[in-house]
């Protein structure tokens, strides 16, 4: 086995994160290009230690590594076996005195040879089907399992989120996000922390997931998404938004008030846009009020 990763560096296989990194100091200053100009292979030796301390100083490229040492080694220790000329040994034979006190050869038989033939096929069935049954209830099992702790994770975010604990029920959404199959009520849960959170890209990813997985789609999913495109200032795509919400649902005010300040900012007409100011500014209670009261007395 050539040195492995440990050896070329100089240090024990248990060594730590700080003595593998002084290694590698040491010796990339000796193998640098700009202090050996004469020496052709020094370049080769630097990007090797470049590439050793890269798999060394992560802790999962590392596992991997030290996995694959371990395997290497128990492999190298396995005897291989060599074919060479079989002998033929012919069936062992027993003597024993029959009824007369003759001496009988008899040959070993197979125990199950008096087992007729469409009983063994149903004994082989039968294990089969066994076998299969028992697969079916292990998969049940553990998707009976799983949904239980998605369950239990989804019960404790909506706790969180109750409570203003949203970055603890952002973990618990990320955890589940991560382990099944997107829902929809864990991605409109997660987007809306997102953007309360102000991150807003985060909140469009999920929004727009939401809105891949249903057919329709909900008119405050639209409405949320154009939000933080609003706020990112992404104003044709929340034009885009705010209109199909509106055109989903017509009678929620803030679809209008956010539209209408949004006409503002892309300087639309005063009268589109005091239009849709008059149909939300009941629910202006916003630092755009005055600003729109103003605009459109």
């Amino acid at each position: 086995m050539s040195d492995t990763y440990y050896k070329i560096l100089g240090v024990p296989s248990d060594a730590g994160l700080q003595e593998i990194k002084s290694a590698y100091k040491a010796m990339a200053m000796k193998y640098h290009p700009d202090r050996n100009p004469d020496n052709p292979h020094a370049e080769e030796q630097f990007k090797a230690i470049n590439e050793i301390y890269q798999t060394l100083s992560d802790p999962y490229k590392r596992a991997t590594y030290d996995y694959l040492l371990v395997y290497r080694s128990q492999q190298a220790d396995v005897p291989h076996y060599t074919p060479s000329q079989t002998t033929y040994h012919p069936p062992q034979t027993s003597y024993y005195q029959n009824t007369a006190g003759t001496p009988s050869n008899t040959t070993q038989t197979d125990p199950a040879a008096h087992i007729p033939k469409r009983t063994k096929q149903m004994i082989i069935l039968a294990a089969f089907v066994l076998f299969l049954g028992i697969c079916v209830v292990a998969v049940m099992l553990h998707r009976f399992s799983r949904q239980l702790h998605a369950d239990r994770l989804l019960e404790q975010a909506k706790a969180q989120i109750t409570q203003n604990d949203e970055i603890k029920a952002l973990k618990n959404l990320n955890l589940l996000l991560s382990k099944a199959a997107p829902k929809a009520e864990y991605l409109e849960m997660r987007a809306g922390i997102w953007l309360n959170y102000h991150n807003y890209w985060k909140a469009i990813e999920d929004y727009t997931q939401l809105l891949k997985l249903s057919e329709e789609g909900k008119p405050q999913w639209y409405f949320h998404r154009g939000k933080a495109y609003f706020y990112l200032y992404q104003y044709e795509a929340a034009q885009k938004d705010f209109d199909k919400a509106i055109d989903l649902n017509s009678t929620q005010e803030a679809y209008f008030m956010y539209r209408a300040i949004l006409k503002k900012r892309m300087k639309k007409t005063t009268a589109d846009i005091c239009e849709d100011w008059e149909k939300g500014k009941k629910d202006a209670q916003t630092f755009y009020s005055e600003e729109m009261q103003d605009f459109c007395p």
